[in-house]
């Protein structure tokens, strides 16, 4: 759900844990029986983080940045494709965009949205395909479980590990996993169109 950078975590926890408190002295546990309600703490959290992204992409001064930009996922998803990560149209409902996220890289703050920070833009498209890649999991999580059930269990999830996004939480796990399969995959890719092509690859392996 979110690619976060470090120094992010603990204003992120503080918010859940400020939204969370009538839950904690209400409930002997802190997932509330009642789904809405810490789907709502998931909502803080990820409000937090792309609070103005849906302004951001309803602006219409950015309608050309904004044709440059979904052509840049296009072609990131076409290159997941190629790879046979993704089948074809397998996520064309998913609407993905790029908005100034608050901290992080990456984050699905409900069904069939992407939004992806937008200092990925200058990123490679092999960089850009990974990141996709890792979100598209949780929009996967999030159509399996149900949107509400979803959130919850991220909530859950946080609680778990003290607010970590990485490979202790049990919903990021395959995302990052997943992820790491399409960082082979290109660079397995790259490899052996240097064989090949020798001298069109002297300057190294992409940015990966």
């Amino acid at each position: 759900m979110i690619l976060l950078k470090p120094r992010s975590l603990g204003i992120l926890f503080l918010l859940m844990i400020l939204f969370a408190v009538p839950l904690l002295v209400a409930h002997e546990k802190y997932l509330s029986p009642d789904v809405s309600n810490c789907a709502a703490i998931f909502d803080v959290a990820t409000n937090y983080l792309s609070g103005t992204c849906p302004k951001a992409s309803a602006d219409p001064v950015h309608d050309h940045a904004r044709h440059d930009d979904n052509a840049k996922i296009a072609r990131a998803i076409e290159l997941l494709e190629e790879l046979g990560f993704v089948a074809p149209g397998q996520f064309a409902e998913v609407e993905t965009s790029f908005c100034p996220l608050t901290q992080g890289l990456g984050v699905v703050p409900r069904q069939n949205v992407i939004f992806l920070d937008d200092g990925l833009r200058g990123a490679s498209q092999d960089t850009l395909a990974e990141v996709i890649f890792h979100e598209l999991q949780h929009v996967e999580q999030m159509r399996r479980m149900g949107e509400a059930q979803f959130k919850c269990a991220y909530v859950n999830a946080m609680f778990d590990c003290a607010a970590c996004t990485d490979k202790r939480n049990i919903l990021e796990a395959p995302a990052y996993a997943a992820q790491a399969r399409v960082r082979e995959a290109l660079l397995a890719r790259w490899l052996e169109t240097a064989r090949q092509n020798p001298e069109a690859y002297d300057s190294g392996p992409p940015d990966l």
